[in-house]
């Protein structure tokens, strides 16, 4: 049996901000004074799609599995619906839900092509309300807005990449001043932290892995995925809760590139008025520090999103994908020999825009 893995991962769009219309935070319980509040844009209707066509040239695909990550429902930020449909096969309604208290999920499908085939079609696609935001400076009640003790805690723990524990990091926090002073309102300690990465690394792509010891030297250069990773992993080390956000940009990208789009955001949690948001790492252009602009869908919250997979010869097998903001597509064949090498095609769409 052979067997081959193709990847596709992940989006944003802008938008006037004004007084909060559709605010998921409703309370205004505990009245103590804030610094900063969020205020609440008009919600905004999203549909996203895009096609993709996998051509296998070489290769009799008589096996394959599908997995898609599905968009998270996030009250005050998204509430999606995922679709998933397959050319000949119609949709896909099963879903891995992965333990823990993110609950993070996949849809799936495993299917058997007789007679084998050499091309796979599939749409995917996301619709519903995004729910623009931004936190506003001034005195306002704190909001009744807390996180449970078990979600508190997968967003101050280390992964892969976030191995903030590690003395060098440590070290590297104390030398840069990178520690929030007695008093420090998170969100100004979090817009501190925005700017000193921002200058730190150098957008461009490449350049290795995101574990946070390869991103300590000024002038790294690293994609979204860096940013996002450092910034988080300051704040977890600072005992704020916070995550990276993976996902596609809400608006439509190029049809020659059917990876278009993709985007890593973090954001970071504000005690009793939630989470404070971050588009882009901007060194020149700090508008989306604590600002949502209801341009990114996000496909999963955090990185390497576990799921089950069958073996092709039975076997159940525990794996997880590191990012997943498109289709993951795992082949197999029982004929000898092939080439599994594909190319994809697919255009991403918002809103019927092309």
């Amino acid at each position: 049996m052979n067997v081959c893995v193709s990847l596709l991962s992940f989006l944003v769009v802008g938008f006037k901000l004004q007084q909060p219309t559709d605010s998921p935070f409703v309370t205004t319980a505990n009245p103590r004074p804030s610094a900063y509040y969020i205020v609440y844009d008009s919600p905004k209707q999203i549909t996203a799609k895009e096609t993709y066509t996998f051509d296998y040239p070489n290769y009799d695909i008589s096996d394959f599995q599908l997995f898609l990550a599905k968009a998270p429902s996030m009250p005050y930020r998204q509430k999606l619906t995922t679709t998933l449909n397959l050319d000949g096969y119609g949709p896909v309604q099963y879903e891995q839900v992965e333990p823990g208290p993110l609950k993070r999920s996949m849809l799936y499908v495993r299917l058997f092509p007789n007679p084998p085939i050499r091309q796979l079609k599939l749409d995917i696609g996301y619709q519903g309300t995004l729910y623009p935001y931004h936190f506003k400076k001034g005195n306002c009640p704190y909001a009744d807005v807390n996180l449970s003790d078990d979600v508190r805690d997968a967003y101050l723990s280390q992964d892969r990449e976030l191995t903030f524990g590690d003395p060098r990091f440590h070290n590297w926090l104390q030398q840069n001043q990178l520690v929030i002073r007695e008093k420090e309102d998170p969100v100004e300690f979090g817009y501190r932290v925005y700017g000193f990465v921002a200058n730190h690394i150098n957008y461009g792509q490449g350049g290795g892995t995101n574990t946070v010891t390869n991103l300590l030297n000024p002038g790294v250069v690293r994609d979204c995925g860096g940013y996002a990773t450092l910034f988080v992993a300051i704040m977890r080390a600072n005992r704020i809760p916070a995550t990276i956000l993976c996902g596609r940009l809400a608006s439509s990208g190029d049809p020659n590139k059917p990876y278009d789009q993709m985007h890593v955001m973090a954001q970071f949690w504000a005690e009793h008025r939630g989470w404070c948001p971050i588009g882009f790492f901007d060194r020149n252009d700090d508008s989306t520090f604590g600002r949502f602009k209801g341009d990114f869908i996000v496909t999963h919250v955090g990185i390497d999103i576990g799921y089950l997979l069958r073996g092709f010869g039975g076997s159940l097998t525990r794996m997880c994908i590191g990012i997943a903001q498109g289709p993951v597509v795992f082949v197999g064949s029982n004929i000898a020999g092939g080439n599994a090498i594909n190319t994809t095609t697919g255009q991403w769409i918002v809103n019927g825009k092309k």
